[in-house]
């Protein structure tokens, strides 16, 4: 995933953080959206793919 590291104006400074998990998505045109899935007030991710499947990320913040 990207991370602002910094913005001004219309310029916007990105770092590339790494994976978001070691699980490979196998599809090309995914779907990503955030949402409070195990209902722990921490934001997860949930990725529908063309594969059709959904593949849940749990936030490893507790």
């Amino acid at each position: 995933f990207f991370k602002n590291i910094s913005s001004k104006g219309d310029k916007v400074v990105l770092r590339n953080m790494g994976s978001v998990s070691d699980h490979v998505i196998s599809s090309h045109s995914t779907s990503p959206t955030i949402v409070d899935w195990d209902k722990n007030g921490i934001p997860d991710l949930l990725t529908g793919a063309e594969d059709g499947y959904l593949y849940y990320l749990k936030n490893p913040k507790k």
